[in-house]
């Protein structure tokens, strides 16, 4: 009887451990690099990202970003239009790990991807970007673990420092 006893007891034990460990590693996944692709959470008002080492400035229409590490998204961006509108855009992105894009959403929720780029390419270029009445955005969007500089000039509307 005893020795049964300390079976029951020991299986316990092993079943109380298995259970959260299982469970644990059935929700590690990352939510943050999970918004990469997800358009629906992309336009919406919230911003949501893990930030590390960071360093920025905003000097008149130009915004300049270095991060060692980012998952998620964030508003770098606005502009309230009355009228439709195009608006000059540069950039440029060096990107060492990661994934990272620059979206515009409109007033009305869509969304247009201005720039996207992989692990060890660069991105310069200008765009126009297409400003429609209400308040327009841009958002940089990254993957797990991406590492990059970015430098963004818009000559209208507002720069916003990232993780602010």
């Amino acid at each position: 009887m005893k020795g049964t006893g300390l079976k029951f007891l020991c299986r316990r034990i092993a079943a109380g451990a298995f259970l959260p460990a299982v469970l644990l590693t059935g929700c590690s996944g990352n939510p943050m690099a999970a918004l990469y692709d997800n358009e629906s959470a992309i336009v919406s008002d919230s911003n949501s990202y893990n930030l590390d080492g960071l360093t920025q400035q905003i000097e008149d229409d130009t915004l300049e970003i270095t991060v060692e590490k980012m998952e998620g998204m964030d508003t770098i961006w606005s502009f309230e239009a009355d009228y439709e509108a195009e608006i000059s855009m540069t950039y440029r992105i060096s990107l060492e790990s990661g994934k990272l894009k620059l979206v515009l959403i409109s007033p009305d929720g869509d969304l247009t991807t201005l720039a996207e780029c992989s692990p060890d390419m660069g991105l310069n270029g200008e765009s126009i970007i297409p400003i429609e009445p209400g308040v327009n955005r841009i958002k940089v969007v990254t993957d797990e673990d991406t590492k990059f500089t970015l430098d963004l000039s818009i000559p209208e509307g507002e720069l916003r420092e990232l993780g602010f």
